[in-house]
């Protein structure tokens, strides 16, 4: 349940997406106190809830980690909306709805005869939210993709990778991410409207256009000069470098670029007779010996500690980080002080650690609710809210409506 007093806790969000970009949006808006209502699949629920991992590699519907830490403390109904019935209490509760986050193909609402337009008929106060690959207009508006072909499409994949060789696909579901942050931001843009107009209005999030926003430097390259840029890699002297040290990985910005950091690293890596260096002195030069540069800079770092770098080149005000692997993340001390990870208590799955918000406000904490049993709340929701009856509904569930 979410946290009473919550900044948003005077809304009731209905939640009609599942996988990720969609469940990512609602957690943060259920975070943030609302009361989010996540309407599932009768017998099936989110399909997210088939997804990975499960403790002890054991597929369980309410045991996913993925569903588990994207739904928290919402609440979750069971409802057929393939039937009339069921879309008919759908209707029902979006009257008392301020936000409704969709992903659905953008042909699924209007086949339902819940386009914005109907909705906006019915409630027009709603803020509609719905995400989709394209976007709910366009060429491609119906095009079937994956988070591969997005981020190759949206030219992301074309940035990422070393010179000459071939594109590489981002990890750990950024792309989905990064869509549901969008789809939170334009949500409560369009909260703000209707609290200064009185009148809802529908939020369009293309993933696809979503991604080609983030690209904004490499546009304006070409727009500006006409050149396409290439793929920089992981030795770039503005934009950074990744080194190998005798341990594992630094990633470090600036040393070709900036006097002072330059003079920094040749004392972080105890050969200041570089500093001086005709070769290297000024940034003109640095650039005119770049392989020279590079090739002396690997040699510099080669035989020292990881650990070592990081924490000296941070004292040095350079702006240099290890790479960690995920454990060693897990247990960085900056994000334990901050109290970024949260036990929490699931009454299937059992008691687990998960990642916390992507910021903290002065006056709120964050609920860190678990995540809902598929149809926990539906007497909660059908017979308290909308006044069924305990018959109503069992005729409901063995109607498969609900």
């Amino acid at each position: 349940m979410a946290q009473a007093g919550g900044p948003l806790s005077h809304l009731t969000v209905l939640d009609l997406t599942h996988h990720i970009a969609g469940p990512y949006c609602t957690g943060l808006l259920a975070g943030l106190g609302a009361e989010v209502i996540k309407v599932e699949r009768p017998g099936a629920g989110d399909p997210s809830r088939s997804v990975g991992p499960f403790p002890g590699d054991v597929p369980h519907l309410e045991k996913s980690g993925l569903f588990l830490y994207l739904n928290q403390s919402k609440k979750s109904v069971t409802l057929n909306l393939q039937a009339q019935a069921g879309v008919e209490i759908l209707r029902r509760l979006l009257l008392e709805a301020d936000i409704l986050v969709e992903n659905f193909h953008p042909r699924v609402m209007p086949s339902l005869g819940l386009d914005y337009q109907a909705l906006e008929r019915l409630n027009r106060r709603l803020v509609m939210t719905s995400i989709s690959n394209f976007g709910q207009t366009g060429p491609y508006r119906d095009w079937k993709a994956t988070d591969m072909t997005l981020a190759a499409m949206s030219g992301l994949m074309h940035e990422s990778g070393e010179p000459g060789q071939e594109p590489l696909r981002l990890s750990a579901n950024i792309v989905q991410f990064e869509a549901g942050v969008y789809a939170f931001a334009a949500t409560m843009t369009g909260l703000f409207h209707r609290e200064t107009s009185g009148e809802g209005l529908h939020v369009d999030v293309s993933v696809f256009q979503a991604l080609a926003a983030s690209l904004e430097n490499a546009f304006s390259a070409l727009f500006f000069t006409g050149r396409i840029p290439t793929r920089v890699g992981s030795y770039n002297f503005g934009l950074g470098m990744l080194l190998p040290s005798e341990d594992a990985y630094v990633g470090i910005a600036g040393v070709g670029f900036r006097d002072q950091q330059w003079q920094a690293f040749c004392e972080l890596v105890g050969s200041p007779e570089l500093i001086n260096d005709p070769r290297f002195a000024t940034r003109e030069a640095r650039m005119a010996s770049r392989d020279l540069m590079l090739t002396t800079i690997m040699g510099a770092v080669a035989g020292k500690k990881r650990d070592e770098l990081f924490h000296e080149g941070q004292r040095l005000h350079l702006p240099i980080g290890a790479v960690y692997s995920i454990d060693e993340a897990f247990a960085d001390p900056h994000l334990q002080a901050r109290g970024f990870w949260q036990d929490v208590e699931h009454p299937v799955a059992g008691t687990y650690r998960y990642p916390g918000p992507p910021f903290r406000m002065s006056t709120y904490d964050w609920p860190f609710g678990p995540a809902p049993t598929l149809g926990q709340h539906n007497e909660e929701i059908y017979c308290g809210q909308l006044g069924y009856t305990q018959d109503e509904l069992v005729r409901l569930r063995q109607s498969n409506i609900i």
